[in-house]
């Protein structure tokens, strides 16, 4: 019985508390979100745009690209609108054109019907003797041999393939013409649309954008690497790429910044042309006359510096 009357330790399960959930920091905004800059730059049909100032201050990270949609629609619809305007004029120039030239023919029909033919040769400006000529010509290839007839067609008939194939040659340089005409315009839209893509890097964009802030002229910076690898082609031959041109320019733009150079003269200013200050070696130049090259420029640089790196 003592036994039984001895209590027992019955062992309960642990019910485990409920895990507390932490409060977790709110996660720092990411550096792309920091680094974000407004782009108003759009393009339509090949042309490029700014954003009125009076919409920039609706723009934000979240909504750049949906403002940037409307204004590309906006934009392409002024471009058709002066294309259609462009091709309604050249359809009623091409329409007077055909009426014009469907009345003479009707004209020309009626001289043939009522047997006018002096009226008829007159108005399709062939001299009377050019025509006698060719009647004479006529009635004397009737008096020769079949041979010589025969020989006289197929001159003739030589003579109109030799011009048909005069005028096929003709219609296909025309057509070789446009095509490398167009093969051109291709190449240098895309050269354009690589510029473009590099300018607005994240590596050149606040670079280029400081300096058109400080000409005072939208799109300088990207005008001057034009303006400058075209030089550099002229002068040695080679092609820079849109990547390399760039690379270039912003050399020279970070040192004349370090060492306080203009952006811009009042004479080029005044002349509608942002470039960066001279460097033929006048004496209003603010650099040395001897730079001629960006490798002049980095010994310059390096010997003002004493030896530091940039």
């Amino acid at each position: 019985m003592e036994d039984f009357e001895q209590t027992q330790e019955v062992s309960t399960p642990e019910v485990a508390s409920p895990a507390v959930e932490q409060p977790t920091e709110s996660a720092a905004p990411s550096a792309e979100a920091q680094a974000w800059t407004p782009n108003y730059k759009v393009k339509a049909y090949d042309n490029e745009y700014e954003i009125p100032e009076n919409f920039r201050s609706y723009i934000n990270q979240e909504n750049e690209k949906n403002f940037k949609e409307v204004f590309e629609r906006s934009f392409a619809f002024d471009t058709i609108k002066q294309k259609y305007k462009d091709a309604h004029s050249k359809y009623q120039d091409v329409n007077g054109k055909y009426e014009t030239v469907s009345k003479n023919l009707d004209r020309l029909s009626k001289f043939v019907q009522n047997g006018d033919f002096d009226s008829f040769f007159s108005s399709i400006k062939i001299p009377e003797q050019a025509i006698q000529s060719w009647i004479y010509n006529k009635l004397q290839l009737q008096d020769l041999p079949q041979e010589q007839r025969q020989l006289y067609t197929k001159n003739s008939e030589y003579q109109r393939e030799l011009l048909s194939m005069q005028e096929q040659y003709e219609e296909m340089q025309s057509k070789l013409q446009e095509f490398e005409s167009y093969q051109q315009q291709q190449a240098i839209q895309q050269r354009y649309n690589e510029l473009d893509s590099v300018v607005n890097s994240p590596e050149y964009s606040q670079l280029a954008q400081s300096y058109d802030a400080r000409v005072g002229q939208p799109g300088a910076f990207k005008n001057e690497v034009i303006l400058r690898a075209a030089a550099v082609a002229n002068a040695t031959g080679k092609d820079l790429s849109p990547s390399e041109a760039v690379q270039e320019f912003a050399k020279l733009v970070a040192w004349n910044n370090q060492n306080g150079a203009p952006a811009a003269s009042p004479t080029q200013k005044a002349a509608g042309r942002p470039t960066i200050p001279s460097v033929s070696g006048k004496a209003s130049s603010p650099v040395a006359p001897q730079v001629k090259s960006i490798d002049d420029l980095k010994k310059l640089a390096k010997a003002a510096s004493q030896g530091q790196n940039y």
